[in-house]
């Protein structure tokens, strides 16, 4: 899907539909300074200061062609939006080794607070702690 918005598979010369959509995710990294970071998609701004779990807002644009193959216009200008924004933070958590998703809740459980803040343990730490654990087939 961020392949689409970034509109890698658009047609030549074939108007397109974009809306921004804006969540908020929660995260236990941060971003230091409260400036934009442009990404192809998007925008992600820091919207707190360094906490045990930490708001940012993604900004995700979402591009459509706005007619279809055989010339009329096409009826769906945007999607839900939630897609792009959980693609941008799946990436995110994937990159950065850090837990990103819409659902507070979530990353409080699966965020280990280890030695307050400024020590933080991903999301590969929680998956290593479950793996070690004896289990016996």
């Amino acid at each position: 899907m961020l392949q689409i918005s970034a509109g890698r598979f658009f047609r030549a010369g074939i108007p397109i539909n974009e809306h921004l959509h804006r969540h908020a995710v929660y995260s236990n990294g941060w971003l230091i300074e409260s400036v934009a970071v442009e990404l192809p998609v998007g925008t992600i701004i820091g919207s707190t200061g360094i906490h045990d779990i930490s708001t940012i807002m993604i900004e995700a644009v979402d591009r459509l062609e706005a007619q279809r193959p055989d010339g009329t216009n096409e009826f769906m200008v945007a999607t839900g939006g939630y897609e792009l924004v959980d693609d941008i933070a799946y990436v995110m958590t994937f990159v950065l080794n850090l837990n990103f998703c819409r659902n507070h809740d979530q990353v409080r459980r699966l965020v280990t607070r280890v030695g307050g803040v400024g020590r933080r343990d991903g999301a590969a730490t929680e998956v290593e702690r479950l793996t070690s654990v004896g289990v016996s087939a």
